[in-house]
């Protein structure tokens, strides 16, 4: 997949490619997340957990746990998931496979995340970067996310 395929992003991995995005998460912190972990009321999200090579750990580093500020938009993106989703539970995983279980997170950067990531644009949300971490190295990953947007500048 390359950036003349930018229109064809299917779910989840549109909702996926978003979500790393704006929150600058690593893919196997991603494919961790449970819904227990968002709280739609207060907009935030915990990261706690990574899964890597079939095993659920603690995320990569102790710097990588937290609690993030959860943008509107996308928390209404993850609540419309949510609802759409037949695993619902808090203990369930946000972007499980139709196993419910996690879904494989190498073969998902390599065929749909990095290449969605260079391209910046899928099914015509254009992801706006709020700041850019390598330009402003002070910055953790964890203060520059992005907002989704379905303009197109």
């Amino acid at each position: 997949m390359c950036s003349r395929h930018e229109g064809k992003l299917e779910e989840p991995y549109r909702d996926m490619v978003i979500t790393i995005a704006c929150l600058g998460l690593r893919v196997s912190e991603l494919v961790g997340l449970r819904w227990g972990d968002i709280d739609f009321e207060n907009l935030t999200l915990k990261i706690q957990r990574s899964f890597v090579r079939g095993v659920i750990y603690s995320t990569k580093t102790e710097a990588s746990e937290g609690i993030l500020p959860l943008d509107a938009d996308l928390a209404e993106m993850l609540l419309a998931r949510r609802t759409r989703s037949p695993y619902t539970t808090d203990s369930d995983y946000v972007f499980s496979g139709d196993s419910g279980k996690v879904r494989w997170p190498e073969s998902m950067l390599h065929d749909h995340i990095k290449p969605a990531a260079s391209a910046g644009t899928h099914s015509g949300t254009r992801i706006q970067p709020c700041c850019t971490p390598w330009a402003q190295p002070q910055l953790s990953r964890r203060n520059c996310y992005a907002t989704p947007t379905s303009k197109q500048p």
